[in-house]
């Protein structure tokens, strides 16, 4: 079982997905302060992939399924089309925006997390710096790094931000660590605003910046939670920690766009998030 650090980098996300990526986040008093990676026996729950031979074209260029996986993100991805060939193949076509699009609008286009003691076995998970896509633009630009590679900044060129700001999402107001479930594959915009009616409104908390975050209205991977199909609001109550039970485990897998089409069709082209909300092993 191998630790998973909760410092996450969204503007690498395209390179460092995983594929069939199993997270185990266990929300309770004593295991909350810790997210792994491990082979927890969820994959036992999903559907099985047809057994065939694929060939995989991206964009009219045929290429391996690990090219493929990497070429096709849940943010980028079109349309996949099936067919079986004369030879008994099963041809995946796939339309896909360029690699170099950014998936997160807004005027942030890269974060990264902490966490921090907040009292007794709590833990505050929050955003702990950023670059903003004007920033990113500039520092490409004068390193010379080709638009159609991924870039990741050094670490001077990002920004800090203060634990206690505000975070709201599709308007309304969240726990910060709320966005780590959602990055990634539901996560679409990220705005960091510093406005004085934001502060009448909301408090002195806004005086450190208010982040306005939405996710994708029709992008969105499918969700399942406990194998039945569910709505992103209840995706996104499991995942607040002010309206999560505290006793539920949360085990959650997500899928690639490919991974996700072989074993459930054309309803899951943006990717699969399967959650599962009892114990699965362990301690």
């Amino acid at each position: 079982m191998k630790k998973k650090s909760i410092l996450t980098l969204v503007l690498a996300f395209g390179a460092l997905y995983c594929h069939g990526q199993n997270i185990v986040g266990r929300i309770d008093s004593t295991a909350i302060r810790r997210e792994v990676v491990a082979d927890d026996g969820i994959a036992g729950a999903l559907a099985e992939a047809p057994k065939a031979e694929y060939r995989y074209l991206v964009n009219g260029e045929e290429m391996s399924e690990n090219e493929a996986d990497i070429r096709v993100r849940p943010w980028n991805v079109r349309s996949i089309r099936l067919r079986k060939t004369e030879d008994g193949t099963i041809l995946l076509r796939i339309r896909a925006g360029r690699m170099s699009r950014s998936f997160l609008k807004g005027n942030v286009c890269g974060i990264k997390w902490d966490s921090k003691w907040s009292g007794g076995d709590e833990v505050r998970r929050y955003i702990s710096s950023y670059i903003l896509h004007s920033d990113y633009d500039s520092i490409r630009r004068a390193e010379n790094h080709p638009k159609d590679k991924v870039f990741v900044p050094e670490a001077k060129h990002w920004r800090q931000l203060s634990p206690d700001v505000v975070y709201l999402l599709n308007g309304r107001r969240v726990d910060g660590g709320t966005l780590i479930y959602l990055e990634g594959s539901l996560l679409q915009k990220v705005d960091l605003q510093y406005r004085r009616r934001d502060v009448r409104r909301f408090g002195p908390d806004a005086e450190n910046g208010v982040i306005r975050a939405r996710t994708f209205r029709t992008r969105r991977p499918l969700i399942l939670i406990d194998g039945e199909p569910a709505r992103l609001k209840r995706w996104l109550a499991m995942c607040n920690m002010e309206t999560i039970n505290m006793q539920t485990p949360v085990n959650y897998r997500t899928l690639s766009p490919i991974d996700a089409y072989k074993r459930y069709g054309r309803h899951a082209k943006h990717g699969v998030l399967y959650v599962r909300t009892e114990w699965v092993g362990g301690e």
